[in-house]
């Protein structure tokens, strides 16, 4: 007899604030230049979210997305659980 072993795996996406600080030092913006780009945040605001204590709003990210260049899709991280 042969056992089966049902296994169900979840994928969450998170936001990756590794990438969004690397790419922003790449292209040499400050914080301050950030958010003086993204018009929405003060610089203690925007910093907090960027290190994880706050998160990015929905609407944040795709204005980061902008600013930097890059895909919005480019900003998220695969997990697996």
């Amino acid at each position: 007899k042969v056992s089966k072993i049902e296994t169900e795996v979840s994928i969450i996406f998170t936001v990756d604030l590794e990438y969004i600080r690397k790419i922003r030092i790449k292209k040499g913006y400050s914080p301050q230049r950030m958010v003086n780009l993204m018009g929405i945040l003060d610089k203690t605001k925007y910093y907090r979210r960027e290190i994880g204590e706050v998160n990015f709003k929905p609407e944040e990210l795709h204005v980061i997305a902008i600013v930097l260049e890059i895909p919005l899709e480019k900003i998220f991280k695969k997990k697996f659980r």
